[in-house]
């Protein structure tokens, strides 16, 4: 199943790794052999005509984790990281649609094709929502706007769109999704450790020497999405081998741990993590003292 929507929904990507010898043994052999599609076709539920259930499940606990960081954010002023959660939730609720409640794709059929408004939605909300986060991260590090570093990208992700659009090249648009999930994580590793530092090195810690306990619990959950979705490569081949096709829970247990539903899972764990993280950084309420009245 996982096969499938990786070359249906990144066609010019897939069809560049599959140029060189190398790349195709790789995806073909390795991560994605055709035995195991054909063995462990998509998981439907044809009554309610619905696909793929258990990425269904993580999907919506995305749309929710973005929706509500973003809320919290917005209401803290910070946009860049309110931007990045409200992507991430969009990018959610088209995955809902594509990957789970709108018809398969035909033999010869592509997302870009059946569903172009949508898969724009899909990949250039998940570079928007990367690139946030990026340049989110770098702000608060360096503490210093990066408006024009932030402005190049969204320029970047705009020429992408126009490309698609206007002359139907998917290229663009598929390495927006792709490239830029590479920036955020090394920034917010550092951005979690010196928050450790400054916690431990702030006078409050002189009488109180723990470490955030939120920056602690952003690292193992930045740790464990990453885990996640790297695992989550080369499960396809393995589940499927180990529970088969015979009885129908175990045929809907495995949609649980194809690669597209961990790397999902992976992506909530981590957005999760991050606003661990960012909530820790916000100034917080002062508590007001009860007036006491005396009569």
């Amino acid at each position: 199943m996982s096969k499938s929507m990786l070359l249906n929904f990144f066609p010019a990507v897939m069809e560049s790794i599959h140029a060189s010898n190398v790349g195709s043994f790789v995806f073909d052999e390795l991560f994605f052999p055709d035995a195991t599609a054909e063995a462990c076709p998509e998981v439907s539920i044809p009554l309610l005509h619905l696909r793929s259930p258990c990425l269904l499940i993580h999907a919506l606990w995305g749309i929710y984790i973005g929706f509500r960081g973003s809320l919290q954010f917005l209401a803290h002023d910070y946009p860049r990281w309110s931007a990045a959660f409200v992507a991430f939730g969009l990018m959610n609720v088209s995955a809902v649609c594509l990957h789970c409640l709108w018809p398969p794709l035909s033999e010869y059929e592509t997302y870009p094709q059946a569903y172009p408004l949508f898969w724009t939605i899909d990949t250039y909300m998940t570079g928007l929502s990367s690139t946030c986060l990026f340049v989110a991260s770098l702000e608060t590090l360096i503490h210093q706007k990066l408006s024009k570093l932030f402005l190049c990208l969204q320029v970047m992700g705009a020429v992408a769109v126009a490309m698609f659009y206007g002359y139907g090249f998917t290229y663009p648009l598929e390495l927006w999704y792709i490239l830029p999930t590479l920036l955020p994580l090394p920034c917010l590793v550092v951005l979690g450790e010196l928050l450790l530092l400054r916690r431990r090195s702030s006078k409050k810690e002189k009488t109180n020497p723990r470490p955030s306990s939120s920056s602690s619990a952003h690292n193992a959950w930045l740790a464990s999405s990453t885990i996640v979705v790297m695992a989550g490569l080369g499960l396809d081949r393995f589940w499927c081998w180990w529970l088969g096709t015979r009885l129908y829970f175990i045929f809907f247990f495995r949609d649980c741990f194809t690669a597209s539903s961990w790397t999902f899972l992976g992506c909530n764990l981590g957005f999760w993590g991050i606003q661990i993280l960012v909530a820790d950084t916000m100034p917080k309420k002062k508590k007001k003292k009860k007036q006491q009245y005396y009569w």
